[in-house]
């Protein structure tokens, strides 16, 4: 009867040990995505640098994408890394392209 036990018992776990992985990953995920930026610090830090009119802000995957007014005027797009809220890219939607030494704001 023992035997039987042990075997039912095995039945009966055996699902959640093979879910045990898939779960940690999926919590270890979310647990690295809790220090990233959301929309509105991805506002606060072009605003910081002199956007204004921030507009269309996404995510896309590791880096936020947003449309924003240049502190020139120009509107521009504006690339924010997600979990360090650095802006890497700049690319202006009219006019000129910027020199590539600005094109990157450390903070």
């Amino acid at each position: 009867m023992s035997s039987r036990r042990s075997a039912l018992r095995l039945l009966l776990w055996s699902p959640l040990l093979v879910l045990m992985p898939a779960l940690a990953a999926s919590r270890l995920a979310h647990a690295a995505d809790a220090g990233a930026l959301d929309a509105g610090a991805v506002e606060i830090v072009l605003s910081r640098q002199g956007f204004r009119d921030v507009v269309d802000v996404r995510r896309k995957g590791a880096i936020w994408v947003a449309r924003a007014s240049g502190p020139d005027g120009r509107r521009m797009l504006a690339v924010v890394d997600a979990a360090s809220g650095e802006i890497t890219g700049l690319k202006p939607v009219d006019g000129p392209p910027i020199p590539p030494r600005a094109s990157v704001v450390r903070f």
